[in-house]
């Protein structure tokens, strides 16, 4: 409102009756604010009083992701974010996977190396989902275990490792991204053994809710000694596109992944213990999704089409083995795949040719996914059906998940029809904590075959810990106990005594080694020791040792992990320092000779390790060393492991 004038105060009149003065301050006249403004607008001056757009919400709604379930554990799960995910200096999914008590892992080398790993001596039992599509082992070579070299931790977002009694699961979802200012992140890392690795990321969401993510990375390693671990390449891109409003979202994924390991021969001679390996995998799918696992309602539909092929390899066709006979004239026994240097006769004499036999170079499976469930107040209901289709036939795998956690109970149930062996797989697990500082875990799991037509298998497994509390740091205890039964030998680790024997009177190798009973004590010890400092131990040990299964584990890992917020309280600083020291007893690993199968085993080892990772702002640098002792030592029989190993590198964050 414009001011209106005051009107002259009253000046009391002096004795000779003069007239007041008149006021000299006169108020100015009103002036419309809105014709003033269209005034300064005509001069070309902003409009200081116009109303200024908004800017709308920069974070958009997610894409659909894959279910994460709920663990029964005590104390914090095995489950690690983007940021925490690259801060345990991991850089292959053994590498996470190693951490997890009752897991072994198998290795050849160093980065480039053949990586495997089996839950109480089973590499049956470790299964892979990415975004709820299950990995399978399509590699023809690898005897229907899954190469963890094909789940690639760069790509990213969350880990979480599911163990129940019988198998561990791990469940992976990939990066996404819901802001619409521009994210890129480049990693540049380099190391001993001539390793060099490079990645790149860029990601972003658009206003209409549409989805843009594409990143690679490609690392070689070890291309000039082949003693010691061999060496090898890998180049790895994936891209997705997604649009997302409200609850509902639609995205498509795509990957591929080629792989080239060289030959790695014996340390001590010139005999090649693996042959020359070179493959690729492409994956994608087409997602639709309603719904957020994590709460409430949901509902996820998922095609994925997968194939893998190898590829710089000599491939003799099955119907061609008949032709295939040694210099004396027998017949080359071969029952599967030989991924080994094989001797062939040509014109009389013996010629050494890396020839791979194979029915075919390639293997490829279409999954299609069917998920809903409900996640509210600390239940959890899903169902399911993965339908594979491969080799001319139709494998449903229905599946049905039950979970509770709250306050002092947890419990979990899962049923299964998996497809891949035609097994049912049922798990129950259950954790009561009757005190702050006291809990109790039991976990059961039963294995049987679906198809009446198979050899009956009933196996069972069952796990009983008792934990307590001292501060921050849980201590737990506990037995395993699992049936016999048969267990798979992958190609990889097939290994006849020398080729020289497997030339002169070729081997049947051992695809199946029969174990009996087992039990072992379990003891871990994982939390905060002392203000920025935490431990995680733990330990194995069975009553005997088996195959593929030391009778001793031993891993812990001391961790500095801080943000120093008194020095810098804006929390741009970042600081982590980790020891980490492994044992391992010696490892039987069964060989057929002459028809009797027995074990070559690798001798007993232990390593230490280190890390450090300085952070500032949204840039880390980071090193590590391995076998930092340089000791001399095998994972595989016949496979020196390298010495020590230096590796260090640096991870950028841009933003804008």
């Amino acid at each position: 409102r414009a001011q209106q004038p005051v009107p002259p105060r009253p000046v009391p009149a002096d004795t000779a009756r003069r007239p007041a003065p008149a006021d000299t301050v006169r108020a100015p006249a009103p002036v419309e604010r809105a014709a003033r403004a269209r005034g300064d607008s005509i001069r070309g001056i902003p409009d200081s009083l116009a109303t200024r757009p908004v800017r709308r919400d920069s974070i958009k709604a997610p894409i659909a992701r894959g279910e994460l379930p709920t663990v029964v554990e005590v104390g914090r799960p095995y489950r690690w974010t983007r940021d925490s995910l690259f801060n345990t200096g991991s850089l292959t999914a053994l590498d996470l996977l190693e951490r997890v008590p009752g897991l072994t892992g198998f290795r050849t080398g160093w980065l480039a190396s053949y990586q495997a790993a089996a839950h109480l001596g089973d590499f049956r039992r470790v299964r892979v989902f990415r975004d709820g599509v299950e990995l399978d082992p399509l590699d023809p070579r690898g005897g229907g275990v899954l190469e963890l070299q094909e789940a690639q931790l760069w790509q990213l977002d969350e880990v979480l490792i599911e163990r129940p009694a019988g198998e561990v699961r791990v469940h992976l979802r990939t990066w996404a991204v819901q802001n619409t200012t521009p994210a890129t992140r480049v990693d540049i890392a380099t190391g001993d053994d001539d390793t060099n690795l490079y990645r790149g990321f860029f990601g972003r969401r658009f206003d209409n809710g549409l989805a843009l993510q594409v990143a690679a990375q490609n690392y070689g390693t070890g291309t000039r000694n082949r003693r010691l671990g061999g060496g090898g390449d890998a180049v790895n891109a994936f891209a997705r596109v997604g649009w997302a409003r409200g609850r509902f979202s639609v995205d498509a994924f795509a990957s591929r992944l080629d792989r080239q390991r060289n030959p790695t021969f014996a340390f001590n001679t010139a005999d090649t213990v693996l042959s020359r390996f070179e493959g690729r995998r492409d994956e994608g799918y087409l997602r639709l999704g309603w719904g957020d696992p994590d709460a409430g309602p949901w509902l996820q539909a998922i095609a994925n089409a997968a194939r893998f092929t190898l590829e710089g390899t000599g491939y003799i066709p099955r119907s061609r083995i008949d032709s295939v006979r040694a210099a004396n004239g027998t017949l080359l026994r071969v029952d599967t795949l030989l991924a080994i240097d094989t001797t062939l006769a040509q014109n009389g004499t013996i010629a050494s040719i890396d020839t791979t036999f194979a029915p075919d170079s390639g293997a490829s499976r279409t999954e299609y996914v069917l998920t809903g469930g409900f996640t509210r107040w600390g239940v959890r209901l899903t169902a399911g059906d993965r339908w594979r289709v491969f080799n001319g036939r139709n494998w449903h795998a229905p599946s049905l998940r039950a979970a509770y956690e709250r306050g002092l109970l947890s419990v979990s149930a899962y049923g299964e029809r998996r497809a891949a062996d035609s097994t049912n797989q049922y798990d129950v697990s259950a954790r009561l904590q009757p005190l702050p500082w006291l809990a109790v875990v039991g976990a059961v799991s039963r294995t049987e075959r679906a198809l009446p037509e198979v050899d009956d298998l009933a196996r069972n497994v069952a796990r009983l810990e008792v934990a307590a509390r001292l501060g921050r740091l849980w201590l737990t205890g506990g037995r395993i106990l699992r049936d016999g039964g048969d267990l798979p030998v992958p190609l990889a680790l097939r290994r006849p005594d020398s080729l020289e024997t497997f030339a002169a009177d070729p081997l049947p190798l051992v695809e199946a080694a029969e174990v009996g009973r087992a039990q072992g004590t379990l003891a871990t010890a994982r939390g905060r020791v002392w203000k920025d400092v935490f431990l995680d131990l733990h330990g194995l040990a069975w009553d005997a040792g088996g195959i593929y299964r030391p009778q001793y584990q031993l891993r812990g890992e001391l961790r500095l992990q801080t943000n120093w917020l008194r020095r810098f309280p804006s929390g741009n600083f970042g600081l982590t320092f980790a020891v980490t020291d492994e044992y391992r007893s010696r490892t039987a690993f069964p060989v057929d000779s002459a028809g009797v199968v027995g074990s070559r085993f690798v001798p007993a080892w232990n390593t230490l390790g280190a890390l450090l990772e300085i952070r500032i702002q949204n840039a880390s640098v980071n090193f590590q060393t391995r076998n930092a002792l340089g000791r001399d030592y095998e994972v595989v029989p016949g496979i020196r492991m390298p010495r020590a190993l230096s590796f260090y590198g640096a991870r950028w964050y841009f933003f804008n």
